[in-house]
């Protein structure tokens, strides 16, 4: 009876220890996944397994705030012939004068008989400075619009002499000059630099020339 005790007694500890140790064979449960009410469901498989396309509806189009404007409305009905194409505007001899042709372009030195192809004279002959054979105005912006409203609205005297040219007063660097050339083209000449020229007093003027044609 003893004997049969003695094997009974160690059983109790080593079952509460096997129930009390996980077992590698419990499952789990998990909670079923829940879909919120507002999220789309998916639509099911055709015939060939594959979803059909979901419908996003129309698209959406600009309004017209948000498209950006054409630049043809602001070429003035001018086509573009070349754009800033650098041009040296240099200040002649005391007894001396260039022609500049803005269609060409082109600066012709000396004496001309017929100035009527040439829209500017530099003349260095009695500080005379600048001379406009035609209508030059300046502009307050850079597109063929705002050239030919400057070329009409904001005009400088058909002369600039040496003393304002040297003291940069009317023209200096930024200053954007118009004018309707002789062939019916419009000009803009950008100044982009002025250096001193000792011999005649006068600066030169480095320039950035475009031209707009009619179209």
């Amino acid at each position: 009876m003893a004997h049969a005790q003695y094997l009974r007694a160690p059983a109790i500890p080593l079952v509460r220890q096997v129930i009390g140790r996980a077992s590698p064979y419990r499952t789990r449960h998990r909670a079923p996944v829940r879909r919120n009410a507002a999220s789309p469901r998916r639509a099911p498989r055709g015939p060939n397994g594959r979803r059909p396309p979901r419908h996003r509806g129309p698209a959406r189009r600009p309004g017209p705030d948000s498209r950006r404007p054409a630049p043809s409305w602001r070429n003035a009905g001018y086509r573009v012939v070349f754009k800033d194409r650098p041009f040296a505007l240099r200040a002649p001899s005391q007894a001396g004068y260039d022609n500049i042709d803005l269609d060409v372009p082109k600066a012709v030195p000396g004496a001309q008989l017929d100035e009527s192809p040439y829209e500017i004279t530099y003349n260095g002959v009695a500080g005379i400075g600048l001379e406009f054979h035609t209508p030059m105005g300046r502009a307050a912006g850079r597109t063929a619009q705002a050239c030919l409203d400057g070329s009409r609205s904001d005009v400088l005297p058909d002369k600039v002499g040496r003393e304002e040219l040297d003291q940069a007063q009317t023209i200096h660097v930024g200053t954007v000059l118009c004018t309707q050339t002789t062939d019916g083209n419009l000009a803009m000449l950008e100044i982009t630099g002025m250096s001193p020229n000792h011999e005649s007093e006068m600066p030169n003027h480095a320039t950035r020339l475009t031209l707009w044609k009619k179209s």
